[in-house]
């Protein structure tokens, strides 16, 4: 077994450390899961919202997110959702009803833990099912050649100095080999749609650029939901749960979560 070529100043950056909310007996937990190169920080304003209402909730971080880049590139589809599951049962250990949520990559990861364990409702926010480039399915291909290719980041000038350097490290390159990971998970979604039953609410937007509307419509094809809020907003970009509507997302969300406790 090799070791990983990880630096050894590897650090797990403030903003996008995991977090933990712990909420009332009577309520039951809420597992938020963020995206593909994102972090904890994406779902931070949702999750505090949801807290302030006496949920317990837990954004974990994923493996190879919220640190660098060169650390990224060694981390898997494998190890997302195995991740994904652990910090499932980690909530159902002390909480007897666990509703799962999921920004992009983490909407997929959120459906795979419906379609495996008993989750009492899905809140998904710009799931990635489907994404707009149409290359992701040669990903694992090209990326065994070509693991990534560098270019220049679009970094926040008002945000804190750590989640700069973290969207420089995650925003330089094009992930190939890791948008193969996602075309896995993609893959596996896709063949599990039919086994889910929990409630869900499903947000999309008609700006999002990453994640067509083709992705919603597929899940709300294939799940067999007895209730499905399908939402799509006119003004967010793709990171719903923290641009420009992230007020509306919160507000929708307690709505959709006020009608289950």
């Amino acid at each position: 077994m090799k070791l990983t070529r990880i630096p050894p100043t590897t650090r797990i950056a403030g903003p996008c450390s995991p977090l933990l909310y712990k909420g009332r007996e009577d309520r039951p937990a809420i597992l938020l899961i963020h995206g593909f190169t994102g972090g904890p920080h994406d779902m931070h304003y949702l999750a505090q919202g949801i807290a302030d209402q006496g949920f317990t909730v837990s954004v974990p971080r994923l493996p190879g997110h919220g640190t660098n880049g060169d650390d990224f590139i060694q981390s898997s589809a494998k190890q997302w959702l195995r991740h994904s599951i652990d910090s499932y049962l980690d909530l159902r250990r002390t909480n007897e009803t666990v509703l799962v949520g999921g920004l992009s990559m983490g909407g997929v990861l959120a459906l795979l833990l419906a379609a495996q364990f008993p989750v009492e409702g899905l809140m998904l926010f710009a799931p990635a099912l489907v994404v707009s480039n149409p290359l992701i399915g040669l990903s694992k291909l090209i990326g065994s050649m070509i693991p990534r290719t560098r270019h220049v980041p679009r970094v926040d000038e008002e945000a804190e100095p750590e989640l700069q350097e973290i969207q420089r490290q995650y925003g330089s390159f094009t992930w190939i080999r890791q948008g193969g990971e996602l075309y896995r998970l993609q893959r596996m979604c896709r063949k599990s749609l039919g086994h889910i039953t929990a409630d869900t609410m499903m947000v999309l937007s008609q700006q999002d650029i990453t994640v067509p509307l083709r992705s919603g419509e597929i899940i709300k094809r294939r799940i067999n939901a007895k209730q499905l809020d399908y939402k799509i907003y006119t003004q967010s970009g793709h990171v719903i749960t923290n641009g420009i509507e992230k007020e509306k997302a919160l507000a929708d969300t307690l709505e959709w979560l006020s009608k289950r406790v």
